[in-house]
């Protein structure tokens, strides 16, 4: 018989467990050493009722009451009576402190699977506040990136994303040499491009602005003379 576990109403923290009357030897333990076991580890007091009904008749269920302060005490010892009792285990004598490892295994596993959905809609709602505030000036990856190195703080990650430089110094130097680089080649572009024929016309332009070399005129008889005249007089 597989057990149930309720809650005990107007009894503070306590669980009433039902366990088949098979179990209850197991569960005891000799003299009672698997029941005070489970006690001391899990913190809690564990009462057994008696075997027999009012009319004297053995009873097929027992009742088994769990209090403790705590309520993960109660969860705890409720879950591994569940688990120790299951035919199965019963057939195989199930040792309680298995039974106590498998129990813990689970729980944590639970809890670790609760926290992890907790922070994954926790993560969620943050960055549905940011994309409103912030969604046209930035990609979502920008946001998702920024709140992830600032621990999901909304007005970290806002001032990441408004106060980070466009580039970093390399990147801008690197942007540099490749702006110069192809401001170089279209100059040398530009060069090879230049029409032939404009040398040409510029030597053709020079020629005719030049002032020409003109052959002298011939000079007459009687000027020719006269300038004999002087020359003798200068020589003597």
């Amino acid at each position: 018989m597989t057990m149930t576990a309720q809650p005990v109403s107007g009894k503070g923290n306590e669980i009433c467990i039902a366990a088949p009357q098979s179990a209850i030897g197991f569960l005891l333990g000799k003299n009672g050493g698997t029941l005070k076991q489970l006690q001391e580890e899990a913190d809690c007091k564990l009462h057994v009722d008696d075997k027999t009904d009012c009319y004297g008749q053995s009873k097929s269920v027992r009742m088994i009451r769990i209090r403790s302060a705590k309520e993960t005490s109660l969860v705890l010892v409720s879950r591994t009576l569940q688990c120790f009792c299951q035919p199965q285990n019963l057939q195989s004598q199930m040792l309680l402190k298995d039974a106590l490892a498998t129990v813990r295994a689970e729980m944590k596993a639970e809890e670790r699977e609760k926290t992890q959905t907790e922070s994954r809609a926790f993560e969620d709602q943050v960055f549905r506040q940011v994309v409103v505030v912030v969604g046209d000036s930035f990609s979502e990856a920008a946001i998702q990136d920024a709140l992830s190195k600032e621990s999901w703080d909304p007005d970290r990650a806002m001032d990441r994303l408004f106060n980070a430089p466009a580039m970093n110094v390399q990147k801008l130097l690197e942007a540099s040499r490749a702006a110069n680089a192809l401001r170089k080649t279209k100059e040398s572009k530009s060069a090879s491009c230049v029409d032939p024929c404009s040398d040409d016309e510029a030597s053709s332009s020079a020629s005719t602005d030049a002032p020409r070399d003109e052959s002298p005129s011939p000079v007459p008889v009687h000027v020719q003379a006269i300038r004999n005249v002087f020359a003798n007089i200068r020589r003597h």
